[in-house]
């Protein structure tokens, strides 16, 4: 097992560090419906008009050891700790002298955090009926919002993730939110850090149509502090991995004249922060292999962009907030407005699902001129 696979994860009960593990929708609706979540006691349960709705579990799952999620997009510098995995974006603790030193115990934020007016709508008009999509880092956080949102446009959705019960319960809400007849999700359990991770992943990649790449985590530390396992273990996970997969789907693509390729870079693609050198070291180089692959893919048909989100809405990021809002002793809004988003124009944070919409619109053929590009969703920070 390789030392990335290692570091332990923290749990509150079903509720992981990153991503949306553990909340799940109040109610199986329509697609487009706006929908609520709620804490599940269980994982893949799910409400249904008074009733539980619990779909039949899902195909193949190759195992291999420890979650690896999708990252929100970028956390607070936190105390010292462990690495934790997660999917795209900068929502690992660290072990950097962070600006607000001397965590406590996580408080709840009930509407403590600005957030988007109103539930985020399904407003991209998408039909990928007859369509395959994989999706890494889909247990959780964007990754997950990513495979729902591609599921509902009717695609054939390949997960692939470290953590079993967020595949399990991924799959669970696409049967409750499409029916019966949805395609049934197909759940590959790899841990990407790894050689028989990235072999398996470029393998579940071939056929695919559409392939997002969402699996990340951060580790916050000084450049002379920082592990150098750790290190390749982050540009494996962000760098590499991205490759094999669009190494394995091209062929593919090409052969088809057709296929859609988005990697969940982060702010930090575009931007530095100090004590994130792993982690911004594999975001430029994303958005690197993202324009290489643009430029030899679109004789074939095929674009590839980068998704650049900032601060993302998820547990772990909430949890950081109420720490750092109640060891210093202002509110959550200003830990937010004045450290998270101080060089961001829109004070609140991202939700997983406004990624996922765009990542649905590039997959439109309005978008079909669009590639080799970095989308950001900063809320102008890259203006400055």
């Amino acid at each position: 097992m390789s030392a990335a696979s290692t570091w332990p994860l923290r749990r509150h009960g079903h509720q992981r560090d990153c991503g949306a593990h553990g909340a799940v929708r109040a109610a199986c609706t329509p697609v487009g419906v706006a929908r609520t979540r709620r804490r599940a006691g269980k994982c893949g349960l799910f409400a249904h008009a008074g009733r539980r709705c619990r779909a039949p579990r899902v195909a193949a799952m190759t195992s291999q050891p420890e979650p690896a999620r999708t990252d929100p997009s970028a956390s607070v510098p936190v105390p010292a700790s462990a690495p934790a995995p997660g999917s795209d974006s900068d929502s690992g603790s660290g072990s950097a002298p962070a600006p607000f030193p001397g965590a406590v115990p996580p408080a709840s934020l009930p509407g403590a955090v600005p957030a988007v007016p109103g539930p985020v709508s399904r407003s991209v008009s998408l039909d990928l009926t007859g369509r395959t999509a994989l999706v890494t880092g889909a247990a959780s956080g964007i990754g997950r919002a990513c495979a729902l949102r591609l599921a509902a446009a009717g695609a054939r959705v390949r997960a692939v993730d470290l953590d079993p019960e967020g595949l399990e319960s991924l799959a669970d809400e696409v049967a409750c939110e499409a029916g019966p007849s949805a395609p049934a999700v197909d759940l590959r359990l790899l841990d990407l850090t790894t050689p028989a991770g990235l072999d398996a992943a470029e393998r579940a990649a071939d056929g695919s149509d559409v392939l997002v790449n969402a699996a990340g985590r951060q580790l916050v530390r000084p450049l002379e502090e920082f592990p150098p396992e750790e290190f390749r273990a982050m540009l494996t996970l962000m760098l590499e991995a991205p490759f094999r997969t669009t190494r394995g789907a091209l062929p593919g693509m090409y052969a088809r004249g057709w296929g859609r390729i988005t990697h969940i870079s982060s702010v930090h693609g575009l931007r530095a922060s100090a004590y994130k050198s792993a982690y911004v070291a594999a975001k430029h180089g994303l958005e690197g292999l993202s324009k290489t692959t643009a430029l030899e893919a679109a004789p074939h048909g095929v674009t590839s962009n980068c998704v650049n989100p900032a601060y993302v809405r998820t547990p772990l990021v909430e949890r950081q907030i109420a720490d750092q809002a109640e060891a210093h002793g202002i509110p959550p809004e200003r830990v937010v407005a004045d450290v998270l988003l101080a060089d961001s124009a829109l004070k609140r944070l991202l939700e997983p699902e406004e990624v996922a919409e765009a990542v649905a619109y590039l997959c439109t053929p309005a978008a079909s001129f669009l590639t080799g590009c970095a989308l950001p969703l900063d809320g102008a920070w890259t203006a400055h």
